[in-house]
């Protein structure tokens, strides 16, 4: 082999392992990027579900035995690549709709959304009618009485 040949084939080697080294460099920061949208996609699903044995905090801020297992349960389940919706409907099958930490907006979990505002509308109204009132009441007693003439009696 030639001197010539020796370089040149350097030359490529070189040129081969810089351009794995560059599409290496090029696809870190998107795997890290994926590893991190999983775990904040962990996170919130977490965060959607109270821990079962009290019902006070969420899965990811509570520190039992079943929430330590919850959390493994959504990593096993978001590894496997299932939908969010999939886990959700995973654990209300399990536990109910009580595991949910917001309500779902239809059927019976709307109340918790609708009665609030309809309390503020109907407290509103009924302020407002009575408010009303009131001020028919004051201009009623603020209004002064006809005046009235003397009557004189014929015998003056």
């Amino acid at each position: 082999m030639s001197a010539f040949q020796i370089v040149h084939k350097r030359r490529a080697n070189i040129w081969t392992w810089s351009i794995i080294a560059a599409l290496v460099a090029a696809c870190a920061p998107i795997a890290s990027f994926a590893a991190e949208n999983a775990m904040e996609r962990q996170q919130r699903l977490e965060d959607r579900f109270m821990a079962p044995c009290c019902w006070v905090q969420t899965v990811r801020h509570h520190d039992s035995e079943i929430s330590r297992q919850m959390r493994a349960e959504i990593k096993d389940l978001i590894e496997k690549g299932r939908s969010d919706e999939q886990i959700t409907e995973f654990f209300v099958q399990k536990y109910g709709e009580r595991i949910l930490a917001s309500p779902p907006i239809l059927g019976r979990g709307a109340l918790a959304y609708w009665l609030p505002i309809g309390s503020l509308l109907a407290g509103v109204i009924g302020l407002g009618v009575v408010i009303r009132k009131w001020q028919k009441k004051r201009l009623t007693a603020n209004a002064s009485p006809p005046p009235t003439t003397p009557t004189r009696s014929s015998q003056d």
